[in-house]
């Protein structure tokens, strides 16, 4: 998922809520943008503990930077969740979320969609 500070700050926290079809868990990072899809990664996290989607429920995860990870006031970044391994990891959707343009990756490179954003948080100080 995109987002687009308002303010020059340092990333102290991402929360969003994850499914996972084993316990591998999920790669969680905090991207560069390029050209409108996710581009490099600034810092990424390896999570190894998650809800399993066969209970039917999303976990809410936070990972955390305790120097934090600055973004710049107007520059678009990405929060990108990925599966360890071959296995499939979810991003929950917001209820009654709007629809908006997001970003996929199946192994074939980024592409955009619209569809129901997912929940997601960074905060951060400045």
């Amino acid at each position: 998922m995109k987002f687009t500070p308002k303010t020059d700050a340092a990333v102290t926290e991402i929360k969003l809520a994850l499914l996972a079809y084993d316990k591998r868990g999920a790669v969680i990072s905090l991207n560069e943008d390029s050209d409108g899809l996710p581009g490099k990664p600034i810092h990424t996290w390896v999570l190894s503990k998650l809800g399993n989607i066969g209970n039917g429920f999303c976990v809410l995860t936070a990972v955390k930077s305790k120097q934090g990870l600055p973004v710049q006031k107007g520059t678009q970044y990405w929060v990108v969740a990925a599966a360890r391994g071959k296995e499939a990891a979810y991003w929950d959707f917001a209820y009654k979320a709007p629809i908006g343009d997001f970003a996929v990756n199946h192994g074939a490179g980024w592409e955009k969609i619209d569809d129901y954003l997912s929940a997601f948080a960074v905060l951060g100080t400045r």
